[in-house]
């Protein structure tokens, strides 16, 4: 029997063994701690056409700092990237991509995207590079992590989240556990909105918020840990209440949430600091923290006792408050590896924010030069052929004004063989009345007029014959969009033109078409009946009420 018993174990104790084995090696994964990957992207330059932006690289340092600090991204798996093309931030991604499929099996990944800069409502804008949100999104995608999180601050970024729905209302607050997986994509404003920057906290105002939020200003809980849901309710409510009053209208923050499991995903863990500052129970209003060159680093209110605790480098700070409608200003704060209480006892009594866009939206508005050809058909009935009747070319340049106003100006001439004639054209408008914020040029228009004609009859034999001049006053109203890639882009346009003139009234319905190469150079065709109102002047020949058609065909440079 024991022969048979020793035999036995023999030929179970590998078995048992590598059981052992196993389990010790599936117990020391599990205790393996989470692994964060970043690519941190920020771009100033749009491409032509476009202002660049100010501080788009400076956010993007700002986000690879907190997550580096409080977020638990070590440097080596964080990429950031200043001004990148296609490739370097596809290249990013697929980086991250490989690093996390060569991790141990059972390790948890996570995954952060972040990028600051031009957008519009199909594409990321990379210099003369696109990238369009169907790309980024597969891409992110193929990344094997239990977590993505992706954040756009640009303009019309939330159409990122319109792939897979998103809304416009606050997340729904789960609990605070870590055993999390999907993916949330979150953007700095909804997809026909501007995402705003502003000089006064040198940055875009969804992601200064944000980086408060994360530092402390968004942990509602008291707990020390600032979780996904905290930190985007912060942000939407703050960028939505600094820009709600501004030029460029109101900026929603936008989502799209879809993460399973049982808890909400922790951004930022306040215990990671050793340097911290404290607003205790005596400070109530708006404070305003800058560090020692006077950047905002935080900005966030506070209207209850509870103290506020912010994870913040080393170094000097210091604290503006407002309160009803007073500033008070701290003494120097220092920070080293310590815990620094501030109560009112440190202040002493001491604009409005104006944005610039951000995105495609903030469309620089270019000068045009263009020429112009101006032929007009002629028929005594409707049911004839139109005959050409006239023609003749005019010169002209278009300035922009402000954000929205342009002012044309154009001049030509004609010479027949009795007639010489010289057309002075000026128009003043409006652009983006009713047009998508992002994009003020699509949308309707109005503009108002004249065209002044010098009319010199000639004799024969070179005689100087009758001299003449009429004014025609006009109002355009009218409707434009442009589609299509950047780098081709068509164009509808419909008006209708009312001229008036000589106690006689015109209206003029166009139609428009044309295409844009690379924001420079157009080619814009237009045409149309020439309808005159007052018919009694033509015996009420109701069939002479459009004797006319117009063709019009323009080649322009912007620059």
């Amino acid at each position: 029997m024991n022969y048979k018993f020793y035999k036995l174990l023999l030929t179970i104790l590998p078995f048992l063994l590598s059981v052992s084995m196993d389990s010790q090696a599936i117990e020391g994964l599990s205790e393996l701690p989470t692994k964060r990957f970043a690519v941190v992207a920020g771009a100033n330059d749009g491409g032509y056409g476009r202002i660049k932006l100010k501080y788009a690289t400076k956010d993007a340092q700002s986000i690879s700092d907190v997550f580096t600090s409080l977020g638990g991204v070590n440097t080596e798996n964080l990429d950031l990237l200043l001004e990148p093309n296609r490739d370097d931030l596809l290249g990013a991604i697929k980086r991250v991509k490989t690093e996390i499929e060569s991790l141990p099996q059972g390790q948890r990944a996570e995954f952060i995207f972040y990028y600051s800069g031009h957008s519009d409502e199909q594409d990321l804008l990379l210099g003369s590079e696109t990238l369009s949100y169907l790309d980024l999104k597969s891409e992110i995608e193929k990344v094997n992590a239990d977590v993505h999180l992706a954040i756009l601050d640009s303009c019309s970024s939330g159409a990122f989240t319109r792939l897979k729905g998103g809304s416009l209302i606050k997340p729904f607050l789960i609990n605070s556990a870590v055993d999390v997986s999907g993916y949330a994509y979150l953007t700095s404003s909804s997809a026909d909105e501007a995402a705003q920057e502003n000089d006064i906290i040198q940055g875009a105002y969804f992601t200064h918020f944000l980086v408060s939020a994360l530092r402390g200003a968004g942990d509602l809980t008291d707990d020390k840990k600032v979780s996904l849901n905290e930190a985007y309710n912060f942000a939407f409510n703050e960028t939505l209440a600094k820009t709600e009053t501004s030029l460029h209208g109101p900026q929603h923050a936008a989502y799209d949430i879809q993460l399973s499991g049982e808890g909400d995903l922790v951004l930022t863990d306040l215990t990671d600091t050793s340097s911290e500052m404290v607003f205790d129970s005596s400070i109530k209003g708006r404070l305003y923290v800058r560090d020692s060159e006077k950047r905002l680093v935080v900005e966030l209110s506070k209207h209850n006792p509870k103290p506020v605790k912010l994870g913040l480098d080393e170094g000097e700070y210091s604290v503006v408050l407002e309160a009803e409608g007073q500033y008070f200003e701290s003494k120097t704060i220092q920070l080293n590896e310590s815990v620094q209480v501030v109560s009112l006892d440190d202040f002493k009594e001491v604009d409005k924010l104006e944005g610039i866009l951000k995105g495609n939206n903030e469309r620089k508005r270019d000068w045009k030069v263009y020429v112009q050809d101006n032929q007009y058909y002629n028929s005594s009935q409707l049911t004839d052929d139109y005959e050409f009747d006239d023609s003749f070319l005019t010169v002209g340049i278009r300035a922009p004004i402000g954000n929205s106003f342009f002012a044309d100006f154009s001049y030509g001439r004609f010479d027949e063989r009795y007639t010489l004639s010289r057309v002075y054209k000026f128009r003043f408008g409006k652009e983006g009345i009713f047009g998508s914020k992002s994009r003020p040029e699509n949308g309707q228009y109005i503009s108002v007029g004249f065209d002044r004609v010098d009319w010199h009859h000639q004799a024969w034999y070179g005689n100087v014959g009758d001299k003449y001049t009429y004014v025609d006053y006009l109002i355009e109203y009218g409707a434009k969009k442009y589609f299509g890639p950047r780098w081709f882009e068509m164009l509808l346009d419909a008006s209708v033109v009312y001229v008036y003139s000589d106690d006689e009234g015109m209206f003029q319905p166009r139609l428009g078409t044309g295409f844009r190469v690379n924001n420079r150079f157009e080619l814009n065709l237009t045409a149309g009946p020439l309808s005159r109102l007052n018919t009694d002047k033509y015996q009420n020949n109701f069939s002479e009420a459009y004797d006319r058609f117009y063709l019009s065909s323009s080649f322009g440079y912007n620059f």
